[in-house]
């Protein structure tokens, strides 16, 4: 499945050449995704499953290594941003106490992350 994800992203990103926009996937991590704890909750929900049959970190595995521009040798040179080590480094203060969304904290310190990347990346 995850391949059909990656040639629709590489449909944008030749759509944005000929169209003349820039194209980057930024990668928003779940909270599932970044905490363990919740990753517990996660998995205590069903009594027939263990942590080996989830790959919390699958999307952010995938698209690091298949999407970034700078790799010379990437099949989808696509521009890439994965938040997960700014949500991971800052947990306490990215999502809310009660449920997997971002609070008005995680919003400010992403928006001040991509920014920042995109000026690294020449874009703005």
């Amino acid at each position: 499945m995850i391949i059909l994800e990656l040639k629709l992203l590489d449909a944008f990103e030749k759509v944005s050449e000929k169209e003349n926009f820039e194209f980057i996937v930024v990668h928003i991590p779940d909270k599932r995704e970044v905490s363990e704890e919740y990753q517990q909750k996660f998995l205590d929900q069903w009594s027939d499953v263990d942590e080996s049959f989830f790959e919390f970190r699958k999307i952010e595995n995938i698209f690091s290594e298949k999407l970034p521009a700078a790799h010379p040798d990437s099949e989808y040179p696509i521009e890439y941003i994965s938040l997960f080590d700014l949500a991971e480094a800052n947990f306490d203060n990215f999502y809310f106490k009660t449920d997997p969304h971002w609070n008005s904290q995680g919003v400010s310190l992403s928006a001040d992350y991509i920014a920042e990347e995109l000026k690294k990346k020449n874009i703005i």
